[in-house]
């Protein structure tokens, strides 16, 4: 395997995903070359999923999947995460041309208790782009009781109980584990979640799948795992660190699991990027991004990904004006998150409020 000192940022070969629910769109906005006539749904673009691995495209890696990449020189690649074996997190854009089914993962500790594997799926969507009047369903209303639920389960009656929140481009929200939750139909979005692919279905609209057959629910396993917890605090406030240089730099999600942070750019620049424990992932939602540092340097064109391994620090990234792009980590959240939002003067409530729910959010008993 190559030495960590000639590591370079690492693309992999997307893993594209037919859907009943999917579309055009990661073609028609993101680049990505679709197969003709299928209905792509996901495009997965770093997963260590068992049976669906990324498989590098770029040297010294090439042709190799993740998991081989990972067993050469894992705190190269990952970094000190004593928590995690393998790969900790999975990425993908994701085309809800229709409406997605109405579902639950479990958290951490259910996921282990119940036999779903080591975790859960927390998740957050980054919103790229909509249709007019676009919205994604969250919890439940306040008020709706298990009941109400396990009465409605499987069937329309399900709907007027979950909590619809109105989406646009730029928007984020945070699904932590248990919370049932659906994307309704013209919403293209990023997610960053957990390494896990346990999907709990209470309701699908009646749709069959490919072959005519109703499609399967999960009723008895989703009212095992569900919380209805109501509040309002799904969809996160950005919190600015940095607006210099040209580019605003943002939080956008921060919790024991991942963080999510925003590059944009009002004009052509080059920033350094954030240095991790982690490694780093950079997406690009729009534009064009080149990476730089450490005698290494790669192109990363809309729709598409990079992994950074965590032994790379001094990476630059430059991009022209009207480039967005992400950056996710798994965080050390105290010396990533708290302590440099806390010396540009955020309140603590604002940081908080990246963990979602002030009453669950990881960041609570650290401000």
């Amino acid at each position: 395997m190559p030495a960590a000192s000639s590591l370079t940022p690492l693309q992999f070969e997307p893993i594209l995903r037919e859907k009943i629910w999917g579309g055009s769109a990661l073609a028609a906005v993101l680049g990505k070359r679709l197969p003709p006539n299928t209905l792509v749904g996901e495009s997965w673009e770093l997963s260590g999923v068992a049976g669906s691995e990324s498989v590098a495209v770029t040297d010294p890696y090439r042709g190799k999947t993740l998991s081989e990449i990972l067993a050469g020189d894992p705190q190269a690649i990952v970094g000190s995460l004593p928590r995690y074996r393998g790969f900790p997190l999975l990425f993908k854009f994701i085309d809800a041309h229709e409406n997605l089914s109405v579902q639950v993962h479990p958290d951490d500790a259910q996921a282990k208790a119940l036999g779903y594997g080591n975790f859960g799926k927390s998740e957050c969507w980054y919103i790229i782009d909509t249709l007019p009047g676009a919205q994604v369903a969250c919890g439940f209303k306040n008020g709706t009781r298990r009941n109400d639920i396990a009465n409605a389960a499987g069937t329309e009656r399900i709907l007027p109980l979950l909590n619809y929140i109105d989406v646009s481009p730029g928007d984020v929200i945070f699904v932590p584990g248990r919370t049932v939750h659906a994307v309704l139909g013209g919403v293209l979005f990023y997610e960053a979640q957990e390494t896990a692919d346990t999907t709990l279905r209470l309701f699908d609209w009646n749709r069959p799948d490919k072959d005519g057959k109703p499609r399967e629910l999960h009723i008895r396993e989703s009212l095992e795992i569900i919380d209805t917890t109501w509040h309002s605090n799904h969809k996160i406030p950005p919190v600015v660190l940095d607006c210099a240089a040209g580019c605003t730099h943002s939080f956008l999600v921060a919790n024991r699991h991942f963080a999510l942070e925003e590059y944009r750019f009002d004009r052509a620049a080059e920033v350094p990027l954030s240095i991790k424990r982690s490694f780093r992932v950079v997406t690009v939602c729009k534009g064009v991004v080149r990476l730089a540092g450490h005698h290494t340097s790669c192109k990363i064109n809309n729709g598409e990904t990079a992994l950074i391994p965590a032994c790379l620090s001094g990476v630059r990234a430059a991009a022209e004006a009207g480039t967005q792009f992400l950056l996710s980590s798994v965080p050390d959240l105290i010396s990533e998150v708290v302590a440099p939002l806390s010396v540009k003067g955020v309140p603590p409530e604002a940081i908080v409020l990246l963990g979602g729910n002030p009453a669950t959010s990881d960041l609570a008993v650290l401000v």
